[in-house]
This record gives C-alpha cells, sequence and structure tokens, in this order.
C-alpha cells in the first residue's frame, strides 16, 4: 500500500523493531527474523532509536546493509530526558546522524517522533525535521501518539512555513484498544495520512 501522500510502497503487515536487541532477540535470531520476513513479502520494518537497549537499529543495520533498497526502514527519535542546553534541533540532528550509523544507511525512509511533548512548539519541532529532509537524510516525517488535533495543526504549521508535512500516523490499535476510531482514523481516512497500528495483536 502507499503510505499516506508519500511515494513510500509499503507491505500490509510490518515488522516491529522492539524485540531485535537485548534483553530480546540477539543478532543472529534477528537477522533470521528479518530475512524470514522478507521471503514472506514484508519491506517494512519499523523500529526507534532506544529499542533493544540501542541496539534494534545496529541489529537491523547489521542485517541489511547488503539488501537496503528492498526494505523502507521506519524508525523514531525522542525528545525525552534532553541534557542541559541541549536543544530540540540539536537533540534531532544528532540522534538521526547517530540512527544513520547504526543502520548502516545514508536515509531514513520514514523519520518518526517518539512521543509527544507539549512544552515544544510546531515550529520548534518541524524546523529541523525539514532540514534533514532537504539534506536527504530522511525522506518522509511523521509521528507516534498524536492526537488528530495535534497532527493537523501540525500539518497547518508545516504548510505554512513551506516544511515537509507528516505524512503518517502511528498509534496503539487493536481489537481491544480501539480510541483511535474516534478521532485519529476518520483524520487519517479524511486527509490522507498512512496510519501505522502497533500492537495488533
Amino acid at each position: 500500500r502507499q503510505l499516506g501522500t508519500s511515494d513510500l510502497k509499503v507491505s500490509v503487515v510490518g515488522l516491529g523493531g522492539n524485540t531485535f536487541g537485548p534483553p530480546r532477540a540477539t543478532q543472529e535470531q534477528s537477522t533470521s527474523i528479518i530475512m524470514k520476513a522478507k521471503d514472506l513479502g514484508i519491506n517494512l520494518i519499523d523500529t526507534a532509536i532506544g529499542y533493544g537497549e540501542g541496539e534494534s537499529e545496529r541489529f537491523i543495520g547489521n542485517a541489511i546493509k547488503d539488501d537496503r533498497k528492498h526494505f523502507v526502514i521506519a524508525t523514531k527519535f525522542t525528545l525525552r530526558n534532553r541534557k542541559e542546553g541541549e536543544s530540540v534541533k540539536d537533540r534531532i540532528l544528532s540522534q538521526c546522524d547517530e540512527s544513520l550509523q547504526k543502520l548502516q544507511t545514508d536515509y531514513i525512509d520514514l523519520y518518526q517522533l517518539h512521543q509527544p511533548d507539549a512544552s515544544i512548539s510546531e515550529e520548534e519541532l518541524l524546523e529541523p525535521l525539514a532540514l534533514l529532509v532537504e539534506q536527504g537524510k530522511v525522506r518522509y516525517i511523521g509521528e507516534c501518539n498524536y492526537g488528530a488535533w495535534r497532527h493537523a495543526v501540525t500539518n497547518l504549521t508545516a504548510e505554512n512555513n513551506g516544511w515537509p508535512v507528516m505524512v503518517s500516523s502511528q498509534n496503539h490499535y487493536n481489537i481491544l484498544h480501539r480510541h483511535v476510531e474516534l478521532e485519529v482514523l476518520p483524520y487519517c481516512e479524511r486527509f490522507n495520512v498512512g496510519f501505522l497500528p502497533y500492537f495488533p495483536l
């Protein structure tokens, strides 16, 4: 399927990267899982800089370095626990470079904010992300755990400043956890925003 307004074509089922790295899957196990997923037609891998005690991205990079173009890599940055004096821009740019190094790639297909932070303005968040897209380090941006209103405000801010919009929303969704059906899913459908459920099973 096409992910929102992007040109990313992703398998209907994606592979979550939160089990790769300590204390769960070893490098050998992670590589085996990723290659089996590829054999089954899965091309989307979703991870985050903090998964697997920081090793998930590295394990994924080791597994796909010789077959990078087959995969659509989605990863996440976090704005939590910033060091004293560390700006939002510095955090985003440094985490992106760290993720690129671990993934052994020169671009991230989908770069997502992991958790919203009400103390950070949309402009403060979007300006460094726009820079990463301009530099070619990131192809598209998205968010996790936003309400529909926050995604709408963020994309309006992006449009008003000539910056890339967030093409995807990732949220908790399964047969028992269905709150996104109230606002998030109707918003995504109306404005062609790709939706990525986590914990679907």
